[in-house]
């Protein structure tokens, strides 16, 4: 049985969710908001945190934040839940749609003993970092790292489909302007080589039609320069955990 926090507006979505939740076995508690959510984490100390992307008031990446400041190995889930027989999938980059029921199957996956985020060094999710700019490539690397990934990095397109071959990296941050081999068609490569490996678009492109290409490419997430730290851990952490649960 697992103590979960439900952080939802939607009173009777939180209560669809909990009472499926219950019936397994689980103890679920709810917050309608950040700051309510941030005051039951404290109080409850709860195992897995589900998280409603779109909150009044404070963004979901910030209590995400929040939460993983106060308690660095908590797991929180970020979802767009889905109520009723809406359907489920992606509708925005960065987060998952997902229906109660699925969201259940989440859950007990990572009870049951799924992989661990940086849970020991070997077994430490992988993330490659493509950027022709070398001071990026840097600060992403460094970053990553603190926050317990190991991380390798590629100048560009042809390193990166070589480097993905032989470190089969979890994640992909990817740069779109670069020189010889843009970033867009090093996604297109990625993809006819690995369709699974998750990959995040980091650009200072935010053209619409760029980013629609990329989302029909299969791009996880598309992250504008000068990026938010803190949003990129977010969208790092519940990418790789999604792929390893």
């Amino acid at each position: 049985m697992s103590s979960i926090l439900i952080v939802h507006p939607d009173e009777k979505t939180s209560e669809t969710l909990g009472s499926i939740l219950a019936k397994r076995g689980h103890r679920a508690s709810s917050a309608s908001d950040g700051p309510r959510a941030l005051a039951a984490f404290a109080r409850l100390k709860p195992d897995i945190v589900i998280v409603n992307r779109h909150l009044p008031g404070t963004a979901s990446f910030q209590v995400f934040a929040e939460i993983r400041r106060v308690e660095p190995k908590a797991k929180v889930l970020v979802f767009d839940l889905v109520e009723g027989s809406g359907a489920a999938g992606r509708p925005e980059f960065g987060v998952r749609g997902l229906r109660p029921s699925e969201a259940l199957r989440v859950v007990e996956e990572l009870r049951d003993g799924a992989r661990r985020i940086g849970a020991d060094e070997a077994h430490a999710p992988r993330v490659l970092v493509v950027d022709d700019d070398a001071v990026v490539r840097t600060a992403l690397r460094r970053f990553l790292s603190d926050q317990g990934y190991l991380t390798v990095d590629a100048s560009g397109g042809e390193e990166a489909l070589a480097l993905l071959k032989r470190v089969r990296p979890h994640l992909v941050l990817l740069d779109i302007d670069m020189p010889e081999m843009g970033g867009v068609e090093t996604l297109r490569r990625i993809r006819e080589s690995d369709p699974a490996v998750g990959v995040m678009m980091v650009t200072g492109d935010d053209q619409p039609e760029t980013m629609a290409l990329c989302r029909e490419l299969g791009a996880y997430d598309y992250l504008v320069k000068p990026f938010d730290l803190q949003y990129l851990e977010f969208s790092v952490y519940s990418k790789i955990l999604l792929m390893t649960v």
